[in-house]
């Protein structure tokens, strides 16, 4: 059943999730780029270097298993989820502005995925009957599974932009619902184990989560006010499916996706209080 879920289950999920996100897109939201070019750069290099340091330093210094350890980093060099536009939204921020950082972090996890991965290939004790990293499986399986399907999907939104409006409230809920279809049947499925680790997984999705935050935080101040919340949302949220499909790449055990479901548990219960205080305290203001 594991095997079902990480093999099948995720990819098609990937797909439909990084569809959703490419109906979103507008060849303007890339263009955007030019109008705050400082911003983008900084909140992408920002998530894109330190992120996947961070996640090695406290996998070494809490001593964490290997398929905690795999987990941690995976999602660390994976990109921001599209989730993180639904937060912006909750804390009444730039959408506009997350949903381009989204975009642009995507893109360029596709070159920097097979780099991390290269980078701890023998670290992580994957190495095991191949003598170099499958860096050319992960960009494949990227291109197949987040690429083409952007496309996909910006070419359906610009073809078919009035009739999916009517729609995108419906598809939005339905790819969420997914998500914690998919996550809750993993954490069923390996529901021992899921118990028994659950401790050293909160541990450390609790520190990475707020450690992500203060990264963010610290980026953002190099940033313009209203723009820096937006940078905090977004070097917070990982991207799931991506995290679970580096995860089936590189054969990692599949325990794996019961850490990545209990991670993205934790994540949620953190980051929605969060936007909702973000929230609350913007309307105080006014």
């Amino acid at each position: 059943m594991l095997a079902f879920l990480t093999g099948v289950a995720v990819p098609v999920l990937s797909v439909i999730l990084m569809l959703i996100v490419g109906l979103d897109l507008r060849v303007e939201d890339f263009r955007r780029i030019s109008a705050y070019p400082r911003t983008v750069l900084i909140a992408t290099g920002g998530q894109v270097l330190l992120l996947p340091l961070m996640a090695v330093g406290l996998v070494q210094v809490l001593d964490a298993s290997e398929t905690a350890s795999a987990g941690m980093i995976f999602l660390a060099m994976s990109p921001g989820g599209a989730i993180s536009n639904y937060y912006t939204h909750l804390a009444r921020r730039d959408v506009a502005l997350s949903i381009t950082l989204t975009a642009v972090n995507t893109l360029v996890s596709l070159i920097s995925i097979p780099l991390w991965v290269a980078v701890f290939y023998t670290w992580l004790g994957l190495s095991a009957g191949a003598s170099t990293a499958p860096v050319i499986t992960v960009l494949i399986q990227l291109g197949l599974f987040v690429l083409t399907p952007i496309c996909v999907g910006m070419w359906l939104g610009r073809k078919f932009r009035a009739e999916l409006q009517r729609w995108k409230p419906h598809l939005v809920i339905g790819s969420l619902a997914l998500v914690i279809l998919l996550l809750g049947t993993v954490i069923w499925t390996v529901r021992e184990t899921f118990v028994a680790t659950f401790a050293e997984t909160a541990r450390l999705a609790v520190l990475f989560t707020l450690g992500a935050m203060l990264v963010g935080a610290l980026l953002a101040r190099a940033v313009a006010h209203p723009k820096r919340l937006v940078v905090v949302i977004e070097s917070t949220v990982r991207n799931i499916p991506i995290a679970l499909i580096i995860g089936g790449s590189l054969a990692v055990e599949p325990m794996y996706a019961g850490f990545v479901a209990a991670y993205f548990l934790v994540e949620v219960l953190i980051m929605i209080p969060y936007s909702w205080i973000v929230r609350t305290m913007t309307i105080s203001a006014v």
